[in-house]
């Protein structure tokens, strides 16, 4: 049986109440103006006047009275009032005596913090008083009591623990809490340590004392036994009891314990991460002036981890931090700034990051000084500045970005040498774009000297990361010039993973392998489901051969008609094949009515692109028009120029045609030529 201190139910007042006398409330000096607010609704003044008409010194002893104002603050959430009623209801004073009432009005109390009421709560269920017995939650209300240093509740928890009724029996934390109790001043926890005593090992008591000390001690004491629990040292490893001391230590403001438990619910493995626990501890830390703390907070907000995504909280904490000095913090403030279009605001956070040697933050300057974002006489100038700040600590960004202006001479003198020294710095730390870059220098032959198998090694490389780019353009190399018999199927497979990756150029040339069926097995279905995604996302070369496919697949009108539309959208955006094609289109009149003077206007837009054979087209338009000197001029004209592309067909044509013009007629073609190829 769980032993309990004379059951011991406190009053507020001076009277002595089954054996406990306390004072809890002072007694009014004049009555008046306390049963003027007690009327006018105040519950502090109902809860007085309640004690004073118990009390009798002032107004005539009333217990009736009392426990009708108590009722009046307590139905308005008084604690004490609330637990001053339910004492009314244990007694029968004032009231007919009902252990149910006191139950309930006890309950109300606790929950509302009353420490003598949680007390007195367990009092009444571990005996089964106004409710069942249920020492499981005797034990839960003497913890909370004996958490806020309630003698007796940490008295009775003791004895719990050691009799292991309602609980675990632990003689670690009987002796705890006996020995808190007594360091206190409780009689009755030193009589019962005594007894303890006799019956625990020296390991147990050992660490009884340890953990009361740890207790008595205060915030720090507590921080640390939690860290020892967790770490193993001088003491067996406990998770729990790790967790235990630390949440003691955090709940009395200790920041670095508040700091420690964000980190724990944070760095769990996934299924036990508590981010919203993470995010509450983080922010009492960080509220303590912890910086880390204000950043971790701030990368929660964030992100919308453990809380609704909110920049502007998740800026609040960085902007704290930032102020505290933190130059990850003042880079994040500078950048919030940066995104925001306050320049002056991120010139100047970023400033003071960037010379306290925070790389990004040089580099965001160099680019922001790059777009001509931050005034300044000589952007390119600043720029290299902060890029060759940043490269002092081997920023790769940094070193790609200064590669780029020497190779370019923008704020430095043109160096391809140095450039490309530049460049591979930040190769040499797998920094994806300067791979890419010397794929390019390699496949083009611009910088260095062009050679196909190096750029697949360096676009390889960078496939390898992941970079769906350099996966097609490897893909193209490996197909377009093969160096073994399985370079095809190679570059198949690094098309693929450009492919899953939605890389839209290299969704375009597999559908138009697909739809070709040369280099692989055709599969029109699969080729048709890669040209429309890209179509639809305004590839131009997608929406051409999209069309040349709807045309292939099915000879119908309506096929047509959607050829047309997507060769339309196509030669809208300059792509001169296109515009060729829907030329053709509107001269035969596939898809469309027939129309020449579209056709022409078409041919003439892809022949000033230098489209083969689009002069010749032009040329035949108006040379079969209805005879018209001007039109005949200009038909010679457009062969004249399909004839310095290199045209053949319009060569023979100016040839066999150009006899057939008068003199006059002919001295005006030089003319022509230059106004069509010069149009306004």
């Amino acid at each position: 049986m769980i032993a309990h201190v004379k059951s011991c139910f406190r009053f507020i007042t001076l009277l002595t109440l089954i054996g406990c006398s306390t004072v809890l409330g002072q007694i009014p000096e004049s009555v008046s103006p306390l049963l003027e607010n007690a009327e006018g609704g105040s519950s502090d003044a109902q809860f007085k006047l309640g004690l004073a008409y118990l009390d009798g010194t002032e107004l005539a002893l009333n217990p009736e009275s009392a426990a009708n104002w108590f009722k009046a603050a307590a139905t308005q959430g008084h604690p004490k009032a609330q637990f001053n009623l339910g004492v009314l209801y244990f007694q029968g004073k004032g009231v007919i005596q009902d252990f149910d009432q006191c139950f309930q009005w006890f309950l109300l109390a606790a929950e509302n913090g009353d420490l003598t009421a949680q007390f007195n709560l367990g009092v009444l269920y571990a005996k089964g008083l106004g409710t069942e017995y249920n020492p499981e939650k005797a034990i839960h209300w003497y913890l909370n009591a004996a958490r806020e240093n309630n003698e007796q509740a940490q008295v009775n928890l003791a004895l719990a623990y050691f009799s292991g009724v309602g609980i675990n029996r632990n003689p670690i934390e009987a002796y705890m809490w006996l020995k808190v109790a007594t360091t206190r001043g409780s009689a009755t926890a030193d009589y019962h340590r005594d007894k303890v005593l006799e019956k625990i090992s020296f390991q147990e008591l050992t660490e009884g004392h340890r953990r009361a000390s740890a207790w008595l001690g205060g915030p720090e004491e507590m921080f640390l036994l939690g860290e020892q629990y967790f770490e193993g040292k001088l003491i067996t490893q406990s998770l729990e009891q790790g967790l235990r001391w630390l949440n003691e230590a955090a709940m009395r403001n200790h920041v670095e314990a508040q700091f420690k438990l964000g980190e724990f619910h944070l760095q769990r493995k996934d299924s036990e991460k508590d981010l919203k626990q993470a995010l509450s501890w983080f922010q009492k830390a960080a509220s303590g002036g912890n910086i880390q703390a204000c950043i971790n907070a701030g990368i929660l907000w964030e992100n919308g981890w453990g809380t609704d995504k909110n920049p502007k909280t998740a800026f609040e904490w960085y902007l704290k931090a930032a102020v505290s000095g933190s130059t990850e913090c003042q880079t994040r403030v500078g950048l919030s700034y940066l995104s925001g279009k306050q320049y002056s605001e991120a010139q100047k956070w970023l400033t003071k990051a960037a010379e306290a040697g925070d790389a990004k933050a040089a580099y965001n300057l160099g680019q922001a000084m790059e777009l001509e974002l931050i005034d300044s006489e000589n952007p390119n100038t600043e720029a290299v500045r902060w890029f060759r700040l940043a490269t002092l600590n081997k920023h790769s960004p940094s070193q790609f970005k200064l590669g780029v202006h020497y190779l370019n001479g923008k704020g430095v003198p043109i160096d391809v040498e140095q450039g490309l020294e530049w460049m591979m710095k930040a190769a040499d730390q797998d920094f994806v774009p300067a791979l890419l870059a010397f794929g390019d220098f390699y496949e083009q032959g611009e910088y260095l000297e062009k050679d196909l198998e190096i750029a697949a090694e360096w676009y390889d490389s960078a496939a390898a990361k992941g970079n769906p780019k350099a996966a097609y353009r490897l893909g193209t190399i490996l197909i377009e010039s093969p160096t073994s018999p399985e370079s095809t199927a190679e570059g198949i497979l690094h098309l693929e993973q450009a492919v899953e990756s939605q890389f839209v150029d290299a969704m375009v040339y597999l559908g138009s392998l697909l739809a070709d069926g040369r280099l692989i097995d055709k599969d029109t279905g699969r080729a048709r489901s890669l040209l429309t995604y890209a179509a639809k996302k305004d590839h131009p070369i997608a929406q051409l051969n999209l069309g040349k496919l709807l045309e292939q697949l099915d000879k119908s009108p309506d096929n047509a008609r959607k050829a047309v539309s997507w060769y339309r959208k196509a030669a809208d955006s300059g792509l001169t094949e296109a515009q060729f094609t829907l030329a053709t289109c509107y001269d035969t009149g596939t898809g469309v009515q027939q129309n020449l003077s579209i056709a022409l206007e078409w041919y003439r837009k892809a022949a000033l692109q230098g489209f083969p054979t689009a002069a010749f087209a032009s040329g035949s338009i108006l040379w079969n028009a209805e005879e018209s000197s001007q039109k005949q001029v200009e038909a010679l004209a457009w062969f004249a120029i399909g004839k310095d592309q290199g045209d053949a067909e319009a060569g023979g044509a100016f040839e066999e045609l150009h006899p057939l013009l008068s003199s006059e007629e002919q001295s005006r073609i030089s003319g022509t030529i230059i106004i069509l190829l010069n149009p306004e």
